[in-house]
């Protein structure tokens, strides 16, 4: 039976150290987000993230985290920071339905937030345009997600290409600046 609790539920000190073991694990599956262990410990408390959650198995392991970042009101970011433990990663999304990791994560971020005029899911890279599509093309909570046809704007640094990221969203597309995808391209 798998279950998701809150950073408060998981404690802390708890997820402190598994991203200090992630870290020193040097894994080279987590070679993209490798930044995350020494970024994460500095930043988990910004407000601008409502809360970490945790899917655990019934042996209470962490199976995976994300968290749920705000952006104005209304307008929330899910499964950010999303980071599955790489013995429960599944490599493709299969054609049969099936719940994965991250719906779980999902469901609990959108009973916590309730209502909103805006959420959306990102990921960074055309080659996660894909893996986007397919995820919004499965029936994933009754969400009719739609995917923006440009780079949303995450973060700060309008130079870097990481800033620039694929969405698909719910509500009203997101208030926040975007270029086309030949700009993106063009960035170095």
């Amino acid at each position: 039976m798998k279950q998701v609790v809150t950073l408060d539920e998981l404690g802390e000190d708890r997820f402190l150290f598994e991203l200090k073991r992630l870290k020193y694990l040097n894994r080279k599956e987590d070679k993209r987000n490798r930044g995350w262990f020494d970024q994460i410990p500095k930043t988990y408390k910004d407000e601008k993230y409502l809360n970490w959650f945790f899917l655990l198995d019934n042996k209470d392991e962490i199976w995976s985290f994300s968290t749920i970042q705000r952006y104005y009101e209304g307008c929330y970011r899910l499964l950010t920071r999303t980071y599955v433990f790489p013995e429960y990663r599944r490599y493709i999304l299969t054609n049969e339905y099936d719940k994965r990791r991250s719906q779980y994560l999902l469901e609990y971020q959108l009973d916590y937030i309730g209502n909103y005029e805006t959420i959306f899911i990102s990921m960074q890279g055309l080659k996660f345009r894909k893996v986007l599509n397919k995820f919004k093309d499965k029936d994933m909570v009754g969400i009719d997600w739609k995917l923006h046809e440009n780079m949303v704007q995450t973060c700060d640094d309008i130079k870097s290409k990481d800033c620039w990221q694929n969405v698909i969203y719910d509500g009203e597309k997101p208030k926040l600046n975007s270029i086309t995808l030949n700009h993106w391209k063009k960035l170095d």
